[in-house]
């Protein structure tokens, strides 16, 4: 079956391996995602500004595909998801440092009808630092699986990491049940993301190339 033969893929291939663990950290770098905008409003009293936050994210992948193509295309998968790992941590770290700095000015925005403060500013950078991740992970991973995976494997190499991660699809209701209502617990949630994502570096970076011509 998929989850026997996965098994000894995993024995037999340590990029297989790597990647296993890499499936597992993306899923924590993803819990976030749910909790940029409630965090952002309520920590930077930016209310009326969550259709702003999903647009930064949403522009930042979309404005990222080509320059995460010319990378795996130039330098190889491996690369995109090094620095999607890197790119995963830097967000919540930039998330947090957004409440924290100070804000000695803002500069009124009237084509897109905000205020810009120094914090908005890095906050927003947070967001776009995410959004270059997630895109650099769903260009990346599946295309280094098929990269390393026999011909008549390729289906079943992905089934099997596919379905192991799966359980971790419950995380986001896991995080959420547990923080409840807390921007102290939205703290913590970010200092572990950021954590995960250093780790998605460090996993990535041992990553053996398979690509002659990467």
């Amino acid at each position: 079956g998929v989850i026997r033969g996965g098994l000894a893929d995993l024995r037999a291939e340590r990029n297989y391996r790597l990647l296993l663990t890499l499936r597992l950290l993306m899923r924590a770098n993803g819990l976030t995602l749910a909790f940029y905008v409630p965090y952002g409003v309520e920590r930077l009293g930016a209310s009326g500004m969550a259709g702003v936050f999903i647009g930064v994210i949403s522009a930042s992948r979309l404005a990222s595909s080509p320059l995460w193509g010319r990378v795996s295309g130039g330098r190889g998968n491996r690369a995109c998801l090094i620095w999607s790992g890197a790119f995963y941590a830097l967000s919540p770290i930039a998330a947090l440092a957004a409440t924290r700095v100070p804000d000695p000015a803002a500069w009124s925005v009237p084509w897109l009808g905000f205020t810009l403060s120094l914090p908005l500013g890095v906050y927003l950078l947070s967001l776009a630092l995410f959004g270059l991740a997630l895109q650099g992970n769903i260009i990346a991973r599946n295309a280094f699986i098929v990269e390393i995976a026999p011909d008549d494997r390729r289906p079943s190499y992905i089934a099997f990491l596919n379905t192991v991660s799966l359980p971790m699809s419950i995380l986001p209701v896991l995080a959420g049940w547990t923080i409840g209502g807390s921007t102290n617990g939205l703290d913590g949630l970010f200092i572990v993301v950021a954590v995960t994502g250093a780790l998605t570096f460090v996993v990535a970076s041992r990553l053996t190339e398979v690509r002659e011509d990467a």
